[in-house]
């Protein structure tokens, strides 16, 4: 039979992390099972779910399908309404007969999942555990950007130096709009 990776997913979308449970699957052969977690209160299980919610759990799963149709990795894709999303998390694990969750950690705080939903699930962990860190992405300013550029234009002269140096103190106080580099 083959391998079974459940990644569960409750809120913020991040393609990197897709993208690394899709390699991880396809690295070990394995079906990914992407689960999608729509939350629910008493008072909204009564109202139906909040249409955001609905939307994240839509946009994840299709983000999931195509880059896993990308790689070549089969998925079963679930959508699951739950109260307890950590114990709906541990039945589908039963259920499907997963060999392992993918958990992911970012660099101030859990993606996917709530902290506290990745701790219980450390701390009753039924199966393998796949929990990866993503790296820093580091943010630098537009006009730290444009100067870089023109650095390496620019032949390099001791005058040239000593204003980079004045030029990169100013910019690092500088706090405006910030870019990915």
């Amino acid at each position: 039979m083959a391998m079974r990776l459940l990644l569960p997913f409750q809120h913020g979308l991040n393609v990197d992390a897709i993208e690394q449970a899709i390699r991880l699957a396809k690295g070990h052969n394995a079906t990914l099972v992407p689960l999608s977690l729509i939350p629910m209160s008493e008072k909204s299980y009564r109202k139906g779910a909040r249409l955001d919610l609905v939307q994240q759990s839509k946009d994840f799963l299709e983000t999931v399908k195509h880059k896993a149709r990308a790689y070549g990795v089969p998925l079963e894709s679930i959508e699951v309404y739950t109260h307890h999303p950590v114990a709906s998390i541990h039945t589908l694990v039963t259920e499907m007969r997963c060999d392992g969750i993918a958990l992911f950690l970012g660099y101030k705080s859990a993606l996917f999942l709530p902290q506290d939903a990745i701790g219980r699930l450390v701390e009753e962990a039924t199966c393998k555990l796949y929990i990866m860190r993503l790296p820093v992405q580091e943010r630098i300013t537009l006009a730290q950007k444009i100067w870089m550029y023109l650095t390496r234009l620019l032949p390099e002269k001791p005058a040239l130096r000593d204003a980079q140096l004045q030029t990169q103190e100013v910019l690092s106080n500088e706090t405006p709009q910030t870019v990915e580099a």
